[in-house]
Formats: structure tokens, C-alpha cells, sequence
């Protein structure tokens, strides 16, 4: 289990990608185009190996859901 705020990158079984940059989250497909989710966050989650994550824009609507975490690395 990982907190959010240590989290620089995750990837999931589904061949997701979630990279933290100061400005938001970076999301997309591994080796795809990465969509920009200014201000998004995942809302106090805790990143669990083998569950889903969602993503949450800067107003708290669900932006996506994530497949199960299969690796991340923290900062």
C-alpha cells in the first residue's frame, strides 16, 4: 500500500499509465498519448497492488477508473 502523495508513477494490468507531476496527473495508455488532468488527484486512495484507482478531476468529478495496480514507484 502506497499514499498518493508519495506515488510518481503507476501502471496497471490493463496496460494503464498514471505518472504525478505538480501540475496534475498524466494518463493514458503505456506507450500512448498521455492526457494532461490538470489539478487531478486521486482523492486520498491509497494505492493497493491489485485494485483499481480512480482519477478524479480538479472539481472532484470521476475522471476515469483505472485498472488493478500491477506496479508504481514512489518519489
Amino acid at each position: 500500500m502506497l499514499a498518493p502523495s508519495s506515488l510518481s508513477k503507476l501502471e496497471t494490468e490493463n496496460n494503464d499509465y498514471c505518472a504525478v507531476q505538480s501540475s496534475g496527473l498524466f494518463v493514458g495508455k503505456i506507450g500512448g498519448q498521455l492526457t494532461h488532468v490538470k489539478d487531478g488527484s486521486f482523492a486520498g486512495q491509497s494505492i493497493v497492488r491489485g485494485a483499481p484507482v480512480a482519477i478524479l478531476a480538479a472539481d472532484m468529478s470521476l475522471f476515469a477508473v483505472l485498472g488493478s495496480v500491477r506496479s508504481w514507484n514512489s518519489k
